[in-house]
């Protein structure tokens, strides 16, 4: 005997304000919200944590680095691990209508197949290899929520790069790397996913079977940055989001990136942003 869960409908005419046609928020996911389904398009990352995602009478185990593209009448729901409030589960969510992406795919001289991949009803699934997903969601949320002028602008153009991005990992997926940057990726979702935890050169390396001096070359010849500077990048990334959005101390964010020496941390912030982090904190405070 099957079990039919219901579902709720999210209705454009709930979720928009006047005139802007997109919502973007982060939620820590729990065991209220409903399966749902909506008359939107929704764009779905998991920022944190871990989880099950139910979509489409589907069940994804689903953690950080994952991104979902949900066309109209998708139904689905995120669970957390457990009710436990130290298994959390964060989801960043970019709704926008369907006239809206019609919009975006005429106004970008785009390929035929991206328009064609975002004309179907099937919902599909990437993993943020390079963080620039996070990257992305981490600017929608703080262009909504702080809306300085022309925040419009920045929201479109940011629904325009998630889309673009997607739709170069579909065909990605269809063009096999069989050459000497294949495991680069590998390493990459390993910096942006233990940003936070040591990390050194050798075990990357070793990680690809690769000396250290030619790790280095195959790193910088697929970045354009040195592996050193790579990861101090991505770090400064995380504490600027700390910095901005939180009132956490200098010494804790620092310690939070992965620098247990907070002099060191302000040293490499300075020459990274050309700011100490509390002038960064003054001048982005919303």
């Amino acid at each position: 005997m099957s079990i039919h869960r219901p579902v709720q409908l999210y209705k454009s005419e709930d979720m928009f304000a006047r005139d802007l046609p997109i919502y973007v928020n982060r939620v820590h996911e729990n065991y209220t919200t409903m399966e749902h389904s909506h008359d939107f398009i929704e764009i779905c990352y998991v920022g944190d944590g871990a989880g099950t995602h139910y979509i489409q009478n589907q069940t994804l185990s689903v953690t950080q680095g994952d991104i979902f593209f949900l066309p109209v009448g998708t139904h689905h729901v995120f669970r957390p691990i457990s009710a436990n409030k130290q298994h959390t589960l964060v989801v960043y969510n970019c709704i926008f209508t369907s006239s809206l992406l019609a919009q975006i795919l005429k106004t970008f001289p785009i390929d035929k197949a991206m328009v064609h991949l975002y004309a179907g009803t099937d919902w599909f699934q990437y993993c943020d290899q390079h963080g620039e997903f996070h990257r992305l969601f981490q600017k929608l949320h703080y262009e909504y929520t702080t809306q300085k002028p022309s925040f419009e602008a920045a929201l479109y153009t940011c629904v325009f790069e998630l889309l673009l991005y997607m739709y170069r990992l579909e065909t990605e997926q269809h063009t096999p790397l069989t050459n000497k940057f294949s495991g680069i990726e590998t390493v990459l979702h390993f910096i942006h996913s233990q940003y936070d935890k040591p990390i050194t050169l050798n075990t990357m390396a070793q990680l690809l079977g690769l000396g250290d001096r030619q790790f280095q070359r195959v790193f910088k010849n697929y970045t354009g940055m040195t592996f050193l500077e790579y990861l101090q990048q991505i770090r400064i990334q995380q504490a600027n989001q700390l910095i901005s959005s939180t009132n956490r101390k200098i010494s804790d964010i620092a310690n939070a990136v992965g620098y247990q020496d907070t002099k060191f941390f302000n040293h490499i912030y300075k020459k990274k942003t050309g700011l100490t982090p509390r002038d960064y904190r003054r001048n982005h405070s919303s």
